[in-house]
């Protein structure tokens, strides 16, 4: 092998070495561009999960309140019907007598 051929094969060498890092560089951009991609994805969906638990303990604070109200209303409207069987008791065992 003579020394042009050397120098040829070098060139060859170091040009396909060149085009190895060229596609090597242009992954790895590709790759960086995807993962600070998916880390803003990540910050929006961890932020509306916090706003959705959020919501959810506000939904379930008034699931609450309101089951406490509609038992309150039962426990009256109970309340009354029992003051009203009574009243209508006396009334006829007044009528009785």
């Amino acid at each position: 092998m003579t020394q042009l051929e050397d120098s040829e094969a070098i060139i060859r060498a170091y040009k396909k070495k060149k085009n190895e890092l060229e596609t090597l560089r242009e992954s790895y951009y590709s790759i960086e561009t995807k993962f600070f991609t998916v880390n803003q994805e990540h910050a929006l969906l961890d932020e509306e999960n916090s706003d959705l638990k959020s919501n959810l303990k506000k939904l379930e604070r008034k699931l609450k309140e309101s089951q406490l109200r509609e038992a309150k209303y039962r426990h009256s409207s109970n309340v009354s019907q029992q003051l009203d069987l009574k009243n209508r008791e006396v009334e006829v065992y007044q009528r009785e007598v």
